[in-house]
């Protein structure tokens, strides 16, 4: 299976390589292709990443201060993603952080270079291997085996290539903003799988089968989604802010405030398990 990882720029290109050589000590049954030049050298690229293209599927790009504005990376990302679902496109956030990343790179479900990351990340390569996939047993203890070997080779790209820039912090403004789509975006998507004409005004009674474990759904999504932008979880205030005012009036305040502690409590209990080190929950 095919892992195409794509690179832009002297640490994201070394980045790519050892995660290439160390993807396949793991998971021999896959086949990792980092492209032979940098993305930004010319016209050949275009034709190279067409042949790769069309037997990929998963696409990485590791993700730097230095290039994730330019337009080649943005070009190459909306490639991977016109040709594969966004769940199998993944930034590699080499020296960034979720809330670093603007739209449409923020849109898609990025990975950090420590122990949880690269094992999430290989999990899900492993699962897509039609063949020589390995039983979670096994993996779990290749992955054992391998990793002090990519977190020695990874600090060591660290610290010989050049440190970039310092990353432009995104205003508390764009970053709001940015939610809100997406929560009009659960909206409609909500709509749809209610069979509601989507432009038609939504009264209550078009909500009459909207139950409480959609709006436990909804509710995940929209906690998920500002997490993954500004690296917090919403407080109870801010959360039902961003709550549409239809789905709001179906539910009494008592049951939908309710909910949306309970759900805030059970995102913050998971997030700790997952991540037991954050300081921001």
């Amino acid at each position: 299976m095919k892992v195409f990882i794509s690179w832009s720029g002297v640490r994201s290109q070394h980045v790519a390589e050892i995660f290439k050589v160390w993807l396949k000590c793991v998971l021999q049954a896959s086949d990792p292709w980092v492209s032979t030049q940098d993305i930004e050298s010319g016209s050949l690229w275009f034709t190279e990443i067409g042949n790769q293209l069309s037997e990929t599927s998963i696409g990485i790009i590791c993700l730097t201060k230095e290039n994730k504005d330019k337009p080649w990376i943005l070009f190459e990302a909306g490639a991977l993603t016109k040709g594969l679902s966004t769940s199998r496109v993944i930034p590699f956030l080499v020296d960034l952080m979720p809330q670093d990343l603007m739209p449409p790179l923020s849109q898609l479900n990025a990975t950090s270079p420590d122990k949880t990351g690269l094992y999430a990340l290989a999990k899900t390569i492993n699962l897509q291997l039609k063949e020589g996939q390995l039983t979670s047993e096994v993996f779990a203890r290749v992955f054992e085996t391998y990793w002090p070997q990519f977190e020695a080779d990874f600090a060591k790209v660290l610290n010989e290539t050049p440190e970039p820039e310092k990353v432009e912090s995104r205003k508390d403004k764009d970053i709001l903003s940015e939610i809100l789509l997406t929560v009009r975006g659960f909206d409609k998507r909500i709509r749809q799988l209610e069979k509601i004409d989507p432009t038609v005004t939504i009264s209550n009674a078009e909500f009459n089968t909207f139950k409480q474990s959609d709006l436990e759904i909804y509710l995940n999504e929209i906690i998920k989604h500002h997490f993954e932008i500004t690296g917090s979880i919403p407080e109870v205030g801010i959360l039902l802010n961003l709550i549409d005012n239809d789905i709001k009036k179906f539910f009494r305040k008592d049951v939908m405030d309710n909910t949306v502690k309970n759900v805030l409590a059970n995102f913050k209990l998971g997030t700790k398990r997952k991540y037991p080190g954050t300081t921001q929950i």
